[in-house]
């Protein structure tokens, strides 16, 4: 993949549901099929930090059958960086188990969002275009 399409809609909901979480990390999953963006699922940070996030293990299997159910699959997984810039950190790579999904960042540290995408594949970081439809 090396653009990220994401239905405008669906674009908003996520700066919205980032934004909400502040000054601590938002998190959620975009689904689809076929690399389209159909479905945001706005995800429980259980960590409550500026600096990590961890989806609610319960919500994630709710939300992993749901998608089964509707014949979607994870196309990325987005978080925001409230204190820090939209880019990968160690950790954020060290996490990145869904190899087929792009991983969205949300800055919000300079208060007007960014948003910047990336492929991550065993540590190895590329960014890849984000166009709002």
């Amino acid at each position: 993949m090396n653009r990220l399409v994401i239905p405008s809609d669906i674009y908003s909901d996520m700066l919205e549901h980032c934004a909400s979480y502040f000054p601590d990390e938002g998190c959620g999953i975009l689904a689809g099929c076929n690399d389209r963006i159909t479905r945001i699922y706005k995800m429980t940070n259980i960590d409550r930090s500026p600096s990590s996030y961890l989806m609610d293990p319960a919500e994630q299997f709710r939300v992993m059958k749901d998608m089964r159910r509707e014949g979607l699959r994870i196309i990325a997984v987005f978080h925001s960086h409230p204190v820090s810039e939209p880019k990968p950190s160690q950790k954020d790579r060290d996490l990145a188990f869904y190899d087929a999904a792009a991983y969205v960042i949300v800055g919000l540290a300079s208060g007007i969002p960014e948003v910047r995408a990336f492929m991550i594949r065993e540590q190895e970081v590329s960014e890849i275009s984000v166009e709002v439809v």
